[in-house]
């Protein structure tokens, strides 16, 4: 039962109080997402909720269709002595096994690690844990657990797009070369920004009109909640100082309209608005470093991306066991409209002939794919920088080939030329070998093995030059 700790916040849950004098509390570790109750008791004079566990939270079953009962139980937390860096959670004996929540004004706090999480050490004492035995000796950690929990009231709802809105496509552009569309909603003095929060396009942010051809934008709007990692995401905005690997949280930005360009900018230098997962540590899910907006004039829509070129090739190296080409792609038209990427993909070929990957060769990949997904990315094998997909392929070729199209919404095809390249040697001179790559938390922490977040990333090459990018995961 090994593992580390990482950060979650502000997930939807449920506190029930029944008719039977328990309370009920939904997943009480935030990250089970079960569905499934425990109960406790609310003990009035010490104005405290205490929870007896283990209780059974959810059954599965093994390969001989044998129910396993998971729990959910309090877990003492050591570092292991074995592994540095690693922890061993081991559920406590049954006359310990309870946790107690103090009760405030707007819920229950959770009285465990001295109950703040400010005060917390960098290893807890205790977290409440997913366990799938409680026999002492065969517990089996499922590496799910609190170690701190706040359960306050939460009413906020997203914003969505007023029916009175007059809507126009969009697209942005970030600092960092990424686009998408959005929808405009322009209502009296104020303008609704829909289809950053992907998952619900529906969802919108609003910027209030000053009267002035300035809009304010609010950088805390709730959003929703996020499918994938079922916390609630907002829109927030950061300024960076890269140099100190520091950052500010802002309340608002100033977005400039400009009526006759059609064009949206936002005042605030190297602002980084985020659809963010939690209110207040940057942990984007879509980053808008330096965001700016434009219009689309559909009439500019229908016609074929501009070809895509080659900026980097490394051909296949035995002993690296890979090598690489660096397409860019452009998400620009030949009416110099810029295209959704979501509506773009592209294929590349080998040899002159066009390629499927297949998960026998490419591993991360879910499946076998051909028109690839302008945005398809995956850990090793296709990499994304604003237009630049560094692709990775297992044997020589002599030459190698990429046509991107796009897709309108009538399903018609517009594509651009197939470009093909034919290398002159190994490599073409455009990589540099990199001696170590390093990542730093925004306040300057070294990170050994980077999670969900907004990174500082710095590579140093062998010949002793180093670069340092801002990176999110």
């Amino acid at each position: 039962m090994f593992g580390v700790f990482y950060e979650r916040q502000e997930v939807p849950g449920q506190v029930i109080k029944g008719d039977d004098g328990y309370v009920y509390i939904r997943d009480i570790s935030s990250t089970s997402d079960f569905g499934t109750y425990v109960k406790g008791t609310i003990n009035e004079e010490e104005g405290i909720l205490e929870v007896t566990l283990p209780q059974c939270v959810n059954v599965l079953y093994d390969e001989e269709d044998n129910e396993v009962p998971v729990y959910a139980s309090l877990c003492q937390v050591t570092e292991s002595a074995e592994d540095e860096g690693m922890l061993t959670f081991v559920p406590v004996a049954p006359e310990d096994n309870k946790v107690t929540y103090r009760i405030t004004e707007d819920g229950y706090e959770l009285m465990l690690n001295n109950g703040d999480p400010e005060d917390l050490e960098e290893v807890p004492d205790y977290i409440i844990g997913i366990v799938l035995n409680v026999e002492e000796g065969a517990e089996a950690w499922t590496g799910i657990g609190d170690a701190y929990q706040t359960l306050t009231v939460f009413d906020a709802q997203p914003t969505y797009m007023p029916e009175t809105a007059v809507l126009e496509d969009w697209i942005y552009t970030t600092d960092e070369g990424y686009t998408g569309a959005v929808t405009m909603g322009f209502d009296g003095e104020d303008i609704y920004i829909g289809g950053l929060k992907t998952d619900d396009p529906d969802v919108c942010v609003v910027a209030t009109g000053n009267g002035d051809g300035t809009y304010n934008l609010g950088l805390h709007q709730f959003m929703g909640t996020d499918f994938e990692t079922g916390q609630y995401v907002y829109l927030l905005g950061f300024q960076f100082d890269e140099e100190l690997f520091d950052y500010e949280q802002l309340d608002n930005a100033t977005l400039v309209y400009d009526a006759e360009a059609k064009t949206i900018t936002v005042s605030e230098p190297r602002l980084d608005i985020c659809v963010n997962i939690g209110s207040s540590i940057p942990y984007p899910i879509l980053d808008l470093f330096e965001v700016s907006f434009m219009y689309q004039d559909p009439s500019t829509m229908n016609a074929a991306p501009k070809n895509p070129y080659v900026e980097g090739f490394r051909q296949y190296d035995d002993w690296l066991g890979y090598g690489s080409i660096k397409w860019n792609i452009p998400v620009t038209n030949v009416n110099d409209a810029v295209l959704d990427p979501e509506k773009m993909y592209y294929n590349v070929y080998f040899d002159g002939e066009k390629y499927t990957f297949s998960p026998e060769i490419y591993i991360e990949f879910p499946e076998e794919i051909t028109d690839v997904p302008y945005y398809f990315t995956e850990v090793y094998d296709i990499l994304i920088w604003g237009e630049t997909h560094d692709i990775s392929f297992y044997q020589v070729y002599s030459s190698f080939g990429l046509q991107s199209f796009f897709v309108n919404d009538e399903g018609e095809v517009f594509a651009s030329d197939l470009v093909t390249y034919e290398p002159s040697g190994v490599a073409d001179g455009v990589f540099k070998p990199v001696a170590k790559t390093e990542y730093f938390s925004i306040n300057g922490m070294r990170v050994d093995n980077p999670g969900q977040g907004i990174y500082i990333k710095r590579t140093t090459f062998t010949d002793g030059t180093s670069s340092v990018t801002k990176v999110a995961r």
